[in-house]
C-alpha cells in the first residue's frame, strides 16, 4: 500500500503540474466564495456597533431631510423600514453616514415629470460619504433621471450636464457604498439634443470610492451608457457584487455602451463579481458586454459572466462575453459562459461608410490586452448585412478575442470552447479564430493558452494546436474507472475539457453508487433523506438534488445551481470530502496541508484541501503550492474519483 501511495503522489503531481493554472470562477458557488443575497436580503451580515450621537430615523420626512452640508460629519440611522406613498424627490449633497442597519426603503419612485437630473434615493453622495446596509425596493413607476429642458449647444453650462440615475445614487463623487442592494427599474429620459446620460441598478455615475459586497436586480433602460450595477465609473473599487438584470437601450439611434456590471468605466478594479442577465444594445454604434460594455486601464479579477450579450447597430457592434470594447485591461481569472452575438444590419447605398462586426468570447474590440487565467465557453457570433459599406468592413468573431487593433497582447493560460462563427454579406471580409478573429498588426503572445472547438479555421489560430483526446499520464487511472463503471457515458470523451458542476455531481453520485454497492435513492432512504425539487430554480436534475440533499454540494446563490458552470481545484477538494463523509469516512481535523497558497483558498475549502492532501487524493502544483483557484477537467476528476479507494472505506 505504502509503494502505491507513493506512485499516486507522483502522478498527481504531475498531473497538476503539466495542466497550469486555468481559473474559473463562475464554478465557485456564491455560498462558497462568490456573494449572494442571504434571507435578509443582505450579502454581508448587519454590524450593530451604533455611535451614542447617531441621529435616528424613522419617516420618509426624516430621511429627506439629511442631504445638504449639515450631514458632514453627521451619523444617520435607519430604525424601521420605510414605506414611501409618495413620489420621491432624492436627498442631495450628502456628506455624512446613512447605516440602514439592514432596513430596506421601499416603494421608491421618480417619474420623469419630476424633471430629476440625478435621480434615485440619492441625487447626489460626496467622497465623505458612506451609505451601508441600506436596501431600496423601487416602486413600478421606476427610477427614471431627465433633463427638464432640452439641452440647447448655445445656452452656457449646458456643455457639462450629464443625467445619472441609480436606484440608489444618481451621482457618486466618491461615496463609499458598502453592503446595500437595490431592486427594480431604473431609467433615463432626455430631449432631442442631448450630452451624457448614465443609469446603473445600483449608480447611474461613479467617481472614486468604493462599491463593496451590494448588488442590483431589476431592468435598466438608457439613453446612453447603463450597467447591471453601475452606469459610468471611473477610479472605482468594486468588490464582491453582482447584477442580475435585463439592460437595454432606450431607442435604435445614438451611441450605446451597456454591461452586465458596468456599462461604462475607466482605471477601475474589479474583484470576486459577477453579472447575470440579458443585455440588448441597439443603435448606431453599439457596445456590449456581459461585465462591461466598453473599459480602459481596469483590473478584472475573478469575475465572470453567464449574460446573454446581444449586439445590433448599423454601423459597429463591438460585443464581449466580459467587455465589449476593450484598452489596456488586465484581466485574470475570469470567464463568461454565456451566448455573444454582434450583428449589423445597414440597406443604404447612397453614401460609402465602414461597418464592423466583432464579436469575441471575452473581449469584443480590443487594444493592447492582457488575458491570463481565463476562458470562455457559449456560443460566439457575428453578422454583417451591409450594404454599400466600404472594403474595410468586416465581421470577425473569435474564441477569446474578436478584433486585435494593434498593440501589445500576453494570453496566459487560457481557454476557449466557445465555436465562433462571421458572416458578412462583402466577400472574403469574415474572419474567425480560434483564439482572435482579426489581428490588424497587434503583436500577441499566447502561452499555454488553447481552443477546443472544431472546424475553426481563420486570421489567428490557436499556435499550440488542440489539446489531445487523453493526456498520458492519464490512461490507466481513467480506463480503471470507466472499467469500475461509475465514469457517467456523458463524460467518456473530451477528456481534457472542463468538467461541469453538473457532471460533476452525477460522477460523485454514480461514485457513491460504486462504493456502497447501493442505488442513489436507497442511499438517501437510509440516511432518511428526500430530494427537494424546489431547491433551485434553474435545474431539476436528480443527481444535483441528490448530491445536495447530501451535502455534498451547494447552489451559487439566489436559487441557483448554474449546472454548467465549472470547478477549481478547491472546490473539487471540498465535494470529495463531502462524498467521502457520505460513505462514513471521518473527515474530522484532518492535518495541515502546509501549502504556501493556503491562504489564498476560500475559507470554506481548507478543511477540502488537508483532507485531500492528508489522504493522498489530491497533490499540490509544485513548489509547494495548491493553487486553488485552477480549474478541474474530465480526466482530473476521473483519476481523482478513481483514487478514493486508496482510503479504507467503512463497511
Amino acid at each position: 500500500m505504502k509503494k502505491k501511495m507513493v506512485s499516486f503522489t507522483v502522478a498527481l503531481a504531475l498531473l497538476f503540474g503539466t495542466f497550469t493554472t486555468l481559473s474559473n470562477p463562475q464554478n465557485v458557488s456564491a455560498a462558497e466564495g462568490m456573494p449572494q443575497a442571504q434571507a435578509n436580503g443582505f450579502i454581508a451580515p448587519i454590524e450593530r456597533n451604533i455611535p451614542s450621537n447617531a441621529i435616528i430615523i424613522t419617516t420618509a420626512a426624516e430621511l429627506a431631510a439629511i442631504g445638504g452640508e449639515h450631514s458632514v460629519g453627521k451619523y444617520f440611522v435607519l430604525a424601521n423600514d420605510i414605506y414611501l406613498t409618495e413620489e420621491w424627490k432624492p436627498i442631495n449633497n450628502f456628506h455624512g453616514t446613512l447605516d440602514g442597519q439592514g432596513f430596506t426603503v421601499n416603494n421608491v419612485f421618480v417619474t420623469e415629470g419630476a424633471g430629476a437630473i440625478r435621480a434615485g434615493l440619492f441625487a447626489q453622495a460626496s467622497a465623505n460619504a458612506t451609505i451601508k446596509n441600506v436596501g431600496v425596493r423601487i416602486g413600478g413607476m421606476g427610477i427614471t433621471a431627465t433633463f427638464p429642458l432640452k439641452y440647447n449647444p448655445f445656452v452656457s453650462g449646458h456643455l457639462s450636464r450629464y443625467v445619472s440615475s441609480g436606484g440608489l445614487i444618481g451621482t457618486s463623487e466618491g461615496a463609499t457604498i458598502t453592503n446595500c442592494f437595490a431592486v427594480g427599474m431604473v431609467a433615463n429620459a432626455i430631449g432631442t439634443y442631448d450630452s451624457s446620460n448614465h443609469s446603473g441598478g445600483l449608480v447611474g455615475f461613479a467617481i472614486g470610492g468604493r462599491i463593496i459586497n451590494s448588488y442590483a436586480t431589476g431592468t435598466i433602460i438608457t439613453r446612453q451608457s447603463g450597467g447591471g450595477l453601475v452606469g459610468y465609473c471611473s477610479g472605482v473599487s468594486i468588490a464582491n457584487c453582482y447584477a442580475d438584470n435585463v439592460v437595454k437601450s432606450s431607442t435604435r439611434y445614438g451611441d450605446y455602451i451597456l454591461g452586465g456590471l458596468v456599462g461604462y468605466g475607466e482605471s477601475n478594479t474589479i474583484n470576486n463579481s459577477y453579472a447575470l442577465g440579458n443585455i440588448s444594445v441597439e443603435g448606431n454604434n453599439a457596445y456590449g458586454g456581459g461585465l462591461i460594455g466598453q473599459s480602459s486601464n481596469t483590473r478584472i479579477t475573478e469575475c465572470y459572466s453567464s449574460s446573454i450579450v446581444a449586439t445590433s447597430s448599423s454601423s459597429i457592434a463591438y460585443t464581449g462575453g466580459l467587455i465589449g470594447y476593450s484598452e489596456n485591461d488586465t484581466v485574470v481569472s475570469s470567464n463568461k459562459a454565456g451566448l455573444t452575438t454582434a450583428v449589423i444590419n445597414h440597406e443604404d447605398t447612397w453614401y460609402d461608410y465602414t461597418a464592423h462586426s466583432v464579436a469575441g468570447g471575452l473581449l469584443g474590440y480590443c487594444k493592447s490586452s492582457t488575458l491570463t487565467n481565463s476562458y470562455s465557453t457559449g456560443t460566439v457570433s457575428a453578422v454583417a448585412n451591409i450594404a454599400g459599406a466600404s472594403s474595410d468592413s468586416m465581421s470577425a468573431s473569435g474564441g477569446l478575442i474578436g478584433y486585435c487593433d494593434g498593440g501589445i497582447y500576453n494570453i496566459t493560460n487560457s481557454y476557449s470552447s466557445s465555436p465562433a462563427t462571421a458572416q458578412c454579406s462583402i466577400t472574403d471580409r469574415s474572419y474567425t479564430g480560434r483564439i482572435i478573429g482579426y489581428n490588424n498588426g497587434g503583436s500577441v503572445t499566447l502561452t499555454n493558452s488553447t481552443h477546443t472547438s472544431q472546424n475553426i479555421v481563420g486570421d489567428i489560430v490557436d499556435k499550440t494546436g488542440d489539446p489531445p483526446i487523453m493526456s498520458a499520464w492519464a490512461v490507466s487511472g481513467v480506463m480503471s474507472a470507466i472499467h469500475k463503471g461509475f465514469v457517467p457515458e456523458g463524460i467518456q470523451s473530451n477528456y481534457s475539457n472542463v468538467i461541469t458542476r453538473l457532471e460533476f455531481c452525477r460522477m460523485a453520485v454514480k461514485w457513491l453508487e460504486h462504493a456502497t454497492g447501493k442505488g442513489i435513492d436507497a442511499i438517501l432512504n437510509e440516511k432518511g433523506l428526500m430530494r427537494d425539487r424546489t431547491a433551485f430554480h434553474d435545474t431539476e436534475d436528480p443527481d444535483i438534488l441528490a448530491a445536495y440533499a447530501l451535502g455534498i454540494t451547494s447552489g451559487t446563490g439566489v436559487n441557483r445551481f448554474t449546472p454548467n458552470g465549472q470547478f477549481t481545484r478547491e472546490q473539487a477538494a471540498t465535494m470529495i470530502m463531502n462524498t467521502c463523509r457520505a460513505v462514513g469516512v471521518n473527515i474530522s481535523n484532518p492535518a495541515d496541508s502546509k501549502f504556501a497558497d493556503l491562504n489564498t483558498a476560500a475559507s470554506w475549502a481548507v478543511n477540502g484541501i488537508n483532507f485531500v492532501r492528508a489522504n493522498g487524493i489530491m497533490s499540490g502544483t509544485g513548489n509547494n503550492l495548491f493553487s486553488p483557484k485552477t480549474i478541474y477537467t474530465r480526466e482530473q476528476s476521473i483519476f481523482t474519483f478513481n483514487n478514493i479507494n486508496l482510503l479504507a472505506l467503512p463497511k
